[in-house]
């Protein structure tokens, strides 16, 4: 049986290896090191630009993927200068987040990079379990 930490560690990798990987955060119980997190939070920091058209999203297909294939896993956020947005009930687009406010406060309070988490979990977790690449 794969432990849980590893599964989370392989989709945290799976998201490594996307091309914005380096605007990856990732907050809530993984970023702060829990040794059960229930789930991996991220957001694409994308605070230096205005949503200005739905288009902007599809470069991000390839976290929604990720978010589809591991429902309820993953919760991928993108975070714009002007808004936050969500993956929908479905994971197949997105949508504009709900009690933004308090989701931004998060994020400012408990963010970390993509790298520093997977450093954290591999030290934790011996093998891993990959996911594949969306």
């Amino acid at each position: 049986m794969i432990n849980y930490n590893q599964q989370l560690l392989g989709m945290a990798k799976a998201m490594a290896r996307l091309p914005y990987a380096d605007k990856i955060k990732v907050f809530g119980s993984m970023a702060a090191g829990s040794s059960l997190p229930g789930d991996i939070d991220v957001f694409v920091d994308l605070s230096d630009t205005d949503l200005t058209d739905e288009r902007q999203y599809q470069q991000f297909s390839g976290l929604m993927k990720l978010a589809r294939l591991n429902y309820g896993y993953v919760d991928p956020f993108l975070r714009f200068k002007n808004t936050l947005i969500v993956r929908n009930d479905t994971a197949t687009g997105w949508t504009r987040a709900s009690n933004a406010r308090a989701m931004r406060q998060n994020m400012d309070e408990q963010a970390k990079s993509l790298s520093e988490v997977i450093a954290h979990y591999n030290q934790l977790v011996p093998e891993v379990y990959d996911a594949p690449s969306p």
